[in-house]
């Protein structure tokens, strides 16, 4: 077992965000990290052989319990989780996940385009196979998660969407990942890998989203700051600019789409 133990107990995004760190600590230490990590959200590293992950039977908002194990068992404990302790779960000064990397020591890697989110053991022909049956066109590709965001749903995505596929659905086509049943995460990561364009609201969307070179423009919740943009997010809108006027979305939209 690894000596070194990074506490993330969960949720879906703040673990794919994590993983640079996690490959960047397996290079360092030469050997797979364990990841913390609540049995809710284990399926997740399906797909990755630099981690070890050590699954609890715990909700992931019990960290102070996830720390003191790990610290009785690993020499050295990366506390990368923010969100969960106290229960308090909106950070207002910076998204809990950049505070992840500070604490893990590489916030100055943030930004770095060098730094994705990496699945290397994928599954290509069944990659292949779902994007035969997801794409029906040879349009050009807007990947989108309007309307299925667990984390922060956005209560005018439907709008959003409907504003989109009626403006361009002769120039592209859009997909709406959200209602996807996949088998595995990295399945949406072989999708979005093959957009003109991504659109979220949904946190683990737009972190899986840095493991792509496809443009991103997202909408967040007002307070949520930190993490978003990163390099290849070409625009970011509040949830309570759009809830007023959804429109502003489609605009930054069209005027991206329009120099393509």
């Amino acid at each position: 077992m690894s000596d070194v133990c990074v506490v993330e107990l969960g949720r879906n995004g703040d673990i794919i965000n994590l993983l640079p760190v996690l490959k960047h600590l397996s290079i360092q230490f030469e050997n797979p990290p364990t990841l913390m990590v609540s049995r809710e959200f284990e399926n997740l590293l399906d797909g990755i052989s630099y981690v070890k992950p050590y699954v609890l039977d715990l909700p992931f908002t019990h960290l102070d319990e996830a720390l003191k194990l790990a610290r009785e068992k690993f020499s050295v404990v990366v506390p990368a989780q923010v969100c969960g302790r106290g229960n308090k779960f909106d950070y207002k000064t910076s998204n809990f996940n950049l505070e992840s990397w500070n604490m893990a020591g590489f916030q100055h890697e943030f930004h770095n385009p060098s730094w994705k989110p990496e699945f290397d053991k994928r599954d290509w022909e069944m990659e292949s196979a779902i994007s035969r049956k997801v794409f029906r066109t040879n349009l050009p590709k807007v990947v989108v998660n309007l309307t299925h965001a667990l984390s922060a749903p956005l209560p005018c995505g439907d709008v959003v969407l409907d504003q989109l596929q009626f403006r361009w659905k002769d120039k592209f086509e859009v997909v709406d990942i959200g209602k996807l049943r996949l088998q595995h995460i990295y399945d949406m990561l072989g999708i979005m890998e093959r957009a003109a364009l991504i659109v979220s609201v949904d946190t683990a969307t737009l972190h899986l989203a840095a493991g792509c070179d496809a443009p991103v423009i997202c909408a967040v919740r007002d307070g949520w700051v930190g993490t978003l943009p990163r390099y290849n997010c070409q625009g970011r809108l509040l949830y309570s600019d759009l809830q007023s006027q959804p429109s502003l979305m489609n605009a930054k939209i069209d005027e991206f789409l329009e120099q393509l």
